[in-house]
Parts: C-alpha cells; structure tokens; sequence
C-alpha cells in the first residue's frame, strides 16, 4: 500500500496567500487530505509495476514455448500429409 504525504498547514497557508478566506481553505484542505487519503490504497508502487512485470514476462514466456510446441506439431502434420499425398499419387 502506498501512503502519499500531504502537508495540510502549508497547503491552507498557500491556498490563504492565493486569497482564500480561512474557511475556504480548511475546507478545500480537508477535502483534497480526504481525496488523497481515500485513493492511496489503489495506487501502484514501482515495485509492483516491476514484480508485475516479471510475471507477466514469465507467463509470455510460457506461452511463447507452447506456441512454438504448436508449430513444430502442426509442421510435422503439414510435412506427414505432403509424403502421403506424395506417396500416393507421384509414387505408385
């Protein structure tokens, strides 16, 4: 879970400085500290987007291997099919 830090006392100064009333700027602080609190457990840490690239990798990787499996089957079917035709109608 990633945790943003959020300086509420020098963003209300800041919003103050703009020209915010007092209570203006409490209420868009504790809105945004609220906003930020609430969406920080569905952020993504580079450490997940990296472990998360490692298994995605791994399983292309699987499926790579399978689908070369696949061809070399398929080719073997192709090439049977071609010596029996040929088997059966060049060479009678």
């Amino acid at each position: 879970m990633t945790t943003i830090t959020f300086d509420t006392l020098k963003y209300a100064k800041r919003l103050k400085e703009a020209g915010f009333t007092e209570s203006q700027a409490e209420a868009q602080t504790q809105a945004l500290a609220e906003a930020l609190k609430d969406s920080g457990h569905d952020l993504a840490t580079k450490a997940d987007l990296r472990e998360l690239e490692i298994k995605l990798k791994a399983e292309i990787a699987v499926l790579d291997a399978r689908l070369r499996m696949i061809e070399r089957v398929l080719w073997g079917i192709v090439l049977g099919v071609i010596a029996l035709l040929i088997r059966a109608y060049v060479l009678p």
